[in-house]
């Protein structure tokens, strides 16, 4: 199950960039809580940007036949999303490229909780993984040699209390006060709708949308948003109705919001159904490169793409719920059009929209989006250059 982007529901940039933090709001989380949640975000974030740089590598692979000759122009031309680098420049921003030659590759990247993640490839071997404290003890294939996804073994710090799941309930919080400026209110209704897990609350801080919004697709986006407080905030008027808000977590992580007038009250200067629509693709797409890079690694091994199955792929990738193309749908990535040179994997975006991925030895990576799974679920219909 993927998780949205941070802010993706509240889209007020980093307003909300984790959780944790020293709350002198009167929080009643536990710090050791809060810190650990907005760790294992961080984490995933840098985490989902290595399988994505890996399905990169793996498309000029399937073109080249090689890893050696790949720079950072080429990831660019096939993931465009991500910063690439030499892996000594890897930092929260960069994914770190090294250990190149003809059959292997690492991808390393700095997660914002500190940790050093890499992903690598040798066509002899397969995937591997691995992660530590220290950039030197993942910066080779040889080094970046865990065989489960971050989940089990590898490369550097896997001690069991690292990777420990810790719940953080927001419920657990009191309710967030920035000051009495009425520009304020709109930002503390979206925090506050996020600890009380109340949509309406949270649809109140827009402007009123010009489309249909789905409660539960906002809901959704309350139920995996994560809060670090306290939160200090400061107002600049740039006019009669507008003004910027700049907010600072308890990260020290510092966000400028815009806010407008809107009869008696403020609201968020944003358009709340571009946010939800853009929030959707992002997740849909990011599911279909996670998966799409499953399908890489089992053509590496086998050559072949003849016996894909959902559970092959879900063997290798298990975050991901693989069904058959038939059966896709939100948060299902359906597989089909299989044959040995060829596959298509599709699935639907909280929005309604339909989203594809496809590859043909052929001709290489393609994309598709449309408003029926019939538009998208070959990969002869699968045949834009990108999304």
């Amino acid at each position: 199950m993927r998780r949205s982007p941070v802010l993706a529901v509240l889209t007020v940039a980093a307003l909300l960039a984790g959780c944790g933090g020293d709350d002198d709001s009167g929080s009643s989380a536990p710090e050791a809580e809060a810190t650990s949640a907005r760790s294992r975000t961080q984490d995933r974030a840098a985490q989902s940007d290595l399988r994505n740089a890996l399905v990169a590598a793996k498309v000029y692979y399937t073109d080249e036949e090689t890893y050696a000759d790949m720079t950072a122009s080429d990831f660019e031309a096939i993931e465009p999303s991500l910063v690439y680098d030499v892996v000594a420049n890897t930092d929260e921003d960069t994914v770190g490229v090294g250990d190149q030659t003809e059959d292997q590759i690492v991808l390393v990247r700095r997660s914002k909780s500190g940790t050093f993640f890499c992903i690598a490839e040798n066509i002899s071997t397969g995937t591997t993984y691995g992660q530590s404290d220290t950039l030197a003890d993942v910066d080779t294939v040889a080094e970046c040699t865990g065989p489960d996804a971050w989940g089990g073994g590898g490369g550097g710090d896997t001690d069991e209390e690292d990777v420990e799941e810790v719940d953080f309930d927001p419920a657990d919080l009191e309710a967030i006060e920035l000051g009495d400026e009425p520009q304020l209110d709109p930002i503390e209704n979206v925090l506050n709708a996020m600890i009380e897990q109340d949509s309406e609350l949270y649809l109140s801080a827009y402007p009123e949308p010009d489309c249909d919004i789905s409660s539960d697709g906002v809901q959704a986006s309350l139920d995996s948003s994560y809060l670090d407080p306290p939160y200090k905030a400061d107002v600049e008027q740039t006019g009669d109705d507008t003004a910027v808000v700049t907010v600072v977590d308890g990260a020290d992580a510092e966000s400028e919001v815009g806010v407008r007038r809107a009869g008696d009250s403020w609201v968020l200067d944003l358009d709340l159904c571009t946010m939800l629509e853009e929030n959707a693709a992002y997740g849909a797409q990011s599911d279909l490169r996670n998966a799409f890079a499953s399908g890489k690694v089992y053509y590496t091994d086998t050559e072949s793409y003849t016996s894909l199955t959902p559970e092959l792929l879900e063997a290798i990738e298990p975050s991901i719920d693989f069904v058959v193309i038939a059966d896709a749908a939100v948060n299902a990535v359906g597989v089909g059009d299989v044959s040995a040179t060829q596959f298509v994997l599709a699935t639907q975006a909280d929005s309604g929209t339909w989203y594809c991925i496809a590859d043909d030895v052929s001709v290489g990576t393609t994309f598709g989006s449309g408003a029926e799974l019939a538009e998208v679920d070959t990969v002869a219909e699968c045949s834009d250059a990108a999304w």
